[in-house]
């Protein structure tokens, strides 16, 4: 009887110490539990970026409270990727980028990489969405004046890349750290985002590829050339000299006729440059053997044409009056 009460005593205390121990072992994985969620909140709190703050030059270029406010800064390309995206058409609704190209971006860090005198001094265009930029204005009410930004949460991507996508992805890629020119425009909503896109896109007029041939051709010097070449800008050197013969030679049919800039009131403004062209290319497609003999092609050009001018020779003479004699699709026939 003594024995039968003391092994259900024995029974008792062990069921209690494992109940303890089952108590102890829950009390502590629920605090493992809670320190570790602890952990991860402390963990995601600081995964949360700080504002990015940088200084400025604040513009107010319009009188109007409802024109959008600027500002100038000068920024790590690598920055700009931290607090900023692309919002492209293709990817979502009222998108207004374009896509990115990859052979774009690529020529943009190879244009910094390739000449360390390689620099972009056009701006690159960011709007702000409404309230995620703090401003400090060292001078309220002045036009022009020195501030500081603070943009407030840079993990949202507060930040949309208006003009300059290529700019920005490609300089970020380079070897140095690549600051580039930045125009913020402040508070722009979405319709403010996509007028500034198109006005940008459209209002801008290409350079005619005259006016750059007729530049070029004060600057031959090899270093210019050189360099343009290495930035993957393709002017051919021998597209300038072929102009330069046919306008300045006193032997080319062309003496003084060119219609570019170079002709600064002087002489004739008749024929077009890339009609000389086309008539260069022409003759090349014809005599490929002389293809790569710019003095023959040449002379060939001005053999064939100082003929047409010797017949014609009133067309040369008043060329207001030549009817379609000396317009560029006659000229390349």
């Amino acid at each position: 009887m003594a024995s039968k009460k003391k092994a259900s005593k024995k029974k008792a205390s062990k069921k209690k110490a494992s109940k303890k121990k089952a108590s102890k072992k829950k009390a502590s994985k629920k605090k493992a539990s809670k320190k570790k969620a602890s952990k991860k909140k402390a963990s995601k709190k600081n995964t949360k970026t700080k504002s990015y703050e940088t200084d400025v030059v604040l513009v107010k270029q319009r009188q109007s409270d409802d024109a959008p406010k600027l500002f100038l800064a000068a920024v790590p390309a690598r920055d700009i990727m931290g607090w900023a995206e692309v919002v492209r058409v293709e990817e979502r609704e009222k998108g207004i980028q374009r896509r990115l190209s990859s052979y774009r971006m690529r020529n943009v860090t190879r244009f910094f990489d390739s000449d360390d005198r390689n620099v972009s001094p056009t701006a690159v265009v960011v709007a702000f969405r409404p309230g995620s930029v703090e401003v400090e204005d060292d001078e309220p009410g002045a036009l022009v004046r020195n501030g500081r930004v603070r943009i407030l949460e840079p993990e949202t991507k507060p930040g949309f890349i208006v003009d300059g996508q290529h700019r920005v992805f490609g300089a970020s890629k380079a070897q140095d750290d690549i600051q580039l020119i930045v125009v913020g425009l402040l508070d722009a909503d979405e319709t403010e985002q996509a007028f500034q896109f198109v006005v940008i896109n459209n209002k801008v007029a290409r350079v005619p590829p005259d006016t750059v041939r007729a530049l070029l051709s004060d600057y031959r010097e090899d270093e210019l050339q050189e360099r343009l070449s290495t930035a993957r800008i393709s002017i051919r050197d021998n597209d300038i000299e072929d102009l330069i013969q046919a306008d300045t030679d006193e032997y080319s049919p062309f003496f003084s006729m060119l219609d570019w800039e170079r002709r600064r009131g002087e002489g004739q403004a008749v024929i077009k440059p890339r009609t000389i062209l086309h008539c260069v290319k022409f003759i090349k497609a014809k005599l490929p053997e002389f293809k790569d003999d710019d003095e023959t092609v040449r002379g060939v050009l001005f053999s064939v044409w100082s003929g047409v001018r010797g017949a014609y020779d009133e067309a040369w003479i008043y060329p207001e009056d030549s009817g379609t004699c000396l317009k560029g699709r006659a000229l390349r026939r």
